[in-house]
C-alpha cells in the first residue's frame, strides 16, 4: 500500500511482493527513487530467507529481485542513506540462530549484499528502532539472544564506510519493537 504524505487520506493499493514472505519479520530501507525489501521469514516450508526485493517509488507495481543479503534471517532492522541500504541484526536459522552481522547494498544497483561489519557483542539483536540520515545510522534497543533480555544499548555505524557498530549511549529505559524516526539533527525513540 501507499500513500501520499503531503495530503491525508486512506492507502491505496500499490502492488504485491514477488515473494510469499511473513511480512512481519522483514526490514525495508530506501533512498528517493527506490525501496529495497529484504529478509524474512518463509512459513512453508519454515525456513529464514535472505531475499532482497525493490521497486519504484514513484510508479506502482509489482516488487522484483534485487539480490540475497549475506546469510538467511529475520526481526532484522534496516536504515539507510541515499546510497546505500544496510541490513543488521536478526534471527538467523539453525544451527546459527544468532546473527550480529550488518551487511549493506547499493541502492542504485541491483545486486547480493556485501559485509558491513559487526554489531557490538555476540548476540543477535532484533526488535530494535532505528534511524538515519545520509552520514550515520543508529540502532537502539532490541531483543538480544540468546537469554532473551532487552537492552538498553544505542550503537552506531557511519553508512558511507564499512566498519563494526560503535557504542552510541544508552536510552533511558531497556526495551524492544519500539519505533525511531528523526530529522537530520536529532533521533527520537518511544
Amino acid at each position: 500500500d501507499f500513500v501520499t504524505i503531503a495530503s491525508t487520506g486512506d492507502a491505496a493499493d500499490f502492488g504485491d511482493r514477488a515473494n510469499n514472505i511473513h511480512s512481519s519479520t522483514r526490514t525495508a530501507v530506501n533512498s528517493t527513487t527506490r525501496g529495497i525489501i529484504g529478509g524474512g521469514y518463509n512459513p512453508s516450508p519454515g525456513v529464514m530467507v535472505n531475499i532482497i526485493e525493490q521497486l519504484t517509488i514513484a510508479t506502482t507495481g509489482d516488487t522484483t529481485d534485487f539480490g540475497d543479503m549475506t546469510s538467511p534471517r529475520n526481526n532484522l532492522g534496516g536504515l539507510s542513506s541515499n546510497t546505500r541500504g544496510v541490513f543488521y541484526g536478526g534471527s538467523g536459522q539453525s544451527p546459527t540462530p544468532n546473527v550480529n552481522i550488518i551487511d549493506f547494498v547499493t541502492i542504485a544497483s541491483a545486486g547480493d549484499a556485501t559485509d558491513f561489519g559487526d554489531l557490538i557483542g555476540d548476540v543477535s539483536l532484533f526488535g530494535n528502532c532505528a534511524t538515519s540520515n545520509n552520514i550515520r545510522g543508529v540502532a537502539a534497543g532490541g531483543d538480544t539472544q540468546p537469554g532473551n533480555a532487552y537492552t538498553n544499548t544505542i550503537q552506531f555505524i557511519t553508512i558511507a564506510t564499512t566498519g563494526n557498530a560503535s557504542d552510541f549511549g544508552d536510552m533511558l529505559s531497556a526495551g524492544a519493537y519500539r519505533g525511531a524516526t528523526s530529522d537530520s539533527h536529532g533521533g527520537l525513540s518511544e
